[in-house]
């Protein structure tokens, strides 16, 4: 979502467990996300909220949730992410295919009552792709059934294909054995 500023503010997350109470309590923090974005609120004060109303809308104290929200500046030549016990985010850039460094920034949601992310800077420069993606995209099963895609496969894979492309990146990671989501971010200059 875009802020009147130009800033671009994107999250994706993961609640653990499976079933409706733990999608409906993914669909809350998601809207609670959207509203604090849209107050301004930003940063280790968005995140204790959201981590505060996990707390109080979980059903149970074992309830965790992992996720990675970044502010792409209005220039968008760099982005400001927090990955909060999350899958590193895989960045194209100026030919190279690698993670962002520095991840995670802290544990995830519902964990620890005091618990503290730092911010990671990222230059992207003018032409760019960055994928944000939940645990199941790399825990898909590949080859062998005990043999998980893992990060390091997924970085192989964008890297055979030259570019982030969602389309083939589904068709070639395997089985899949849990719930995947997948945003993917790009600026062209052409």
């Amino acid at each position: 979502m875009q802020t009147p500023d130009g800033a671009v503010h994107v999250v994706v997350g993961d609640v653990c467990g499976h079933g409706p109470d733990e999608a409906a309590l993914g669909v809350a923090l998601r809207i609670a996300w959207r509203t604090l974005v849209l107050a301004g609120q930003t940063g280790d004060t968005l995140l204790r909220t959201l981590d505060m109303l996990l707390r109080a809308e979980r059903k149970a104290p074992e309830i965790f949730t992992t996720l990675c929200m970044a502010t792409i500046a209005p220039d968008l030549s760099s982005a400001s992410m927090r990955v909060v016990g999350h899958p590193p985010p895989v960045l194209v850039r100026d030919g190279a295919v690698e993670v962002v460094q520095g991840t995670p920034s802290g544990p995830p949601l519902g964990i620890f009552p005091d618990a503290a992310w730092s911010v990671l800077d990222v230059p992207l420069g003018g032409e760019w792709s960055m994928m944000l993606y939940t645990d199941g995209l790399i825990e898909a099963a590949v080859g062998e059934p005990s043999h998980l895609l893992g990060v390091d496969g997924l970085v192989e894979l964008v890297r055979e294909h030259g570019a982030i492309d969602l389309d083939r990146l589904i068709t070639h990671v395997g089985t899949l054995s849990d719930d995947l989501a997948v945003v993917m971010l790009r600026r062209r200059t052409e």
